[in-house]
C-alpha cells in the first residue's frame, strides 16, 4: 500500500517542534507501509526558511517540503489554494492507495481539489475543533463541510468530536472512526523523580506542576495562574514548556501578580527531553477550553505523572480516576479545588506509568490499515 500524508503540521528543521504526534504515527506507520508526507512550509525571502530541504527522509518516511506563498489572515479562507500549489511540486502526482490528510483547512481542502488525488481513496483525520476551523468562535465552514463530504472516511480522536461531526457537519456516522493517539513507550516510560530533577536542576524539595502547551488563547494559561492564586495554603511552582504568541502576555500577568519565583517560562522543549519533565513533575495539568486527543496527557501517563485537566475532547475517555483529575466547568475556582485535591492525594506512580504506556503509536498505526484496508474501492 502507498499512503500519502498531506499535512502542514508536520516538524521541519526550522520548526522541530511543530506537530510531532503526525510524524510519530508516520513512522510508525512506515513499519508497515509505505509513507511518503507531504509538509508545505511558507515561503518568504529573509525568514530563515530558505535553506529548508526541499526533500529529505526520517525514520524510513520520505518527507517533502515544498514551499507555500503565505496568505495573510484577512484571504485565510483561500489558503488552500496555495497548498494545492505546492501538492503539485511532488514529484509523483498519481499512484497513490490512499492520501490521509491530518488537518481540514488547508491540507484536506487542498487535497479535495487536486488532480493528484485521482484513483486514491481520502481520508482525513480531525485532531481538534481547530482542525475544523471553530476555535473559540465556533463558526461552521460551508468549504470546510465540503471537504469533509469529499472525504471517503474521518477519523476523529475523540467521541465529542464524532458527535460534533454527524450533527453540525452533517458527516454520516459510517464514514466516521473513533481512535485516539498513541505515545512511544521507548522514550515515554516511569523514571525515578529525585534523579529527573537533579538533570533539569529542579527544586528537590518544592512541589512541580507543570504545563506543556503551546502558548495560545485556546490552552488558557490565565485560568491556571489564577487558580494557583487562589489555591489556599498550597504552594507550588508552575513551570510552562511551550511557546507561542501569548509569551509576553503571560510574562506580563506573572510580573503583575508577582509570581515571578514561582511561576517560570522555560520555552520550547524538545520531544526527547520531555520525559525528564514528566518524571520531575508531581502534577501535570491541562486548562485547555478545547482540545481533540491530547498526546501530552497520554505522555505523562506513560511516565506515572497525574493528570488534571479540564473536561475537553477524549481528556474524559483518557483519564481514570486512579490516573488523575477530570476538572468540570471553566472557573478558576473548580481547576484551583482539582489540583489541591491532587496534590494532597497519594499516587500510585509505577501503575499509572503501566496503564499510560499501552497506547502505543505501533496500535495505532495497525488500527490505522485496517481503516485503509475496508475502504471501499475507487
Amino acid at each position: 500500500m502507498n499512503v500519502l500524508f498531506a499535512s502542514h503540521l508536520f516538524p521541519n528543521p526550522a520548526q522541530p517542534l511543530y506537530g510531532v504526534f503526525v510524524a510519530e504515527l508516520a513512522a510508525a506507520l512506515a513499519e508497515r507501509t509505505q509513507v511518503t508526507v507531504v509538509a508545505p512550509v511558507a515561503w518568504r525571502p529573509g525568514f530563515g526558511r530558505e535553506k529548508l530541504p526541499h526533500e529529505r527522509e526520517d525514520r524510513g518516511v520520505r518527507i517533502y517540503h515544498p514551499r507555500r506563498i503565505p496568505v495573510p489572515s484577512p484571504f485565510h479562507r483561500y489558503r488552500w489554494r496555495t497548498y494545492v500549489g505546492a501538492l503539485n511540486q511532488l514529484p509523483r502526482k498519481t499512484g497513490w492507495d490512499v492520501i490521509h490528510s491530518h488537518w481540514i483547512d488547508p491540507d484536506a481542502m487542498a487535497v479535495a481539489n487536486w488532480h493528484g488525488r485521482l484513483g486514491a481513496r481520502l481520508v482525513a483525520t480531525i485532531h481538534g475543533h481547530a482542525a475544523l476551523g471553530l476555535g473559540l468562535k465556533g463558526r461552521k465552514s460551508r468549504n470546510v463541510q465540503r471537504a469533509l463530504a469529499r472525504m471517503d472516511h474521518v477519523i476523529a480522536v475523540s467521541s465529542e468530536l464524532r458527535d460534533l461531526l454527524v450533527h453540525d457537519f452533517e458527516v454520516s456516522p459510517e464514514r466516521i472512526s473513533v481512535r485516539f493517539n498513541g505515545i512511544d513507550p521507548k522514550k515515554f516510560s516511569f523514571q525515578d523523580q529525585s534523579q529527573a530533577r537533579g538533570r533539569l536542576n529542579l527544586p528537590s524539595q518544592a512541589k512541580i506542576l507543570i504545563h506543556v502547551a503551546r502558548l495560545s488563547i485556546e490552552k488558557r494559561h490565565t485560568i491556571l495562574l489564577q487558580a494557583r492564586e487562589q489555591g489556599g495554603q498550597e504552594d507550588f511552582h508552575v513551570y510552562f514548556l511551550g511557546e507561542g504568541p501569548l509569551r509576553a502576555e503571560i510574562e506580563a500577568e506573572v510580573n503583575q501578580r508577582n509570581l515571578q519565583n514561582r511561576v517560570f517560562l522555560k520555552g520550547g522543549i524538545p520531544h526527547g527531553d520531555l520525559p525528564a519533565w514528566f518524571a520531575a513533575a508531581d502534577l501535570f495539568c491541562l486548562s485547555s477550553a478545547h482540545e481533540g486527543c491530547p498526546v501530552v496527557i497520554q505522555e505523562a501517563l506513560a511516565c506515572g505523572t497525574p493528570v488534571v485537566s479540564t473536561r475537553v475532547g477524549a481528556v474524559p475517555d483518557l483519564l481514570a480516576s486512579c490516573d488523575g483529575i477530570v476538572c468540570d466547568g471553566e472557573s478558576p475556582q473548580a481547576l484551583a479545588a482539582a489540583l489541591q485535591e491532587a496534590f494532597a492525594r497519594r499516587w500510585d506512580r509505577p501503575e499509572i506509568a503501566e496503564r499510560g504506556g499501552r497506547r502505543s503509536w505501533t496500535a495505532v498505526a495497525d488500527d490505522l490499515l485496517d481503516i485503509y484496508r475496508d475502504l471501499p474501492p475507487r
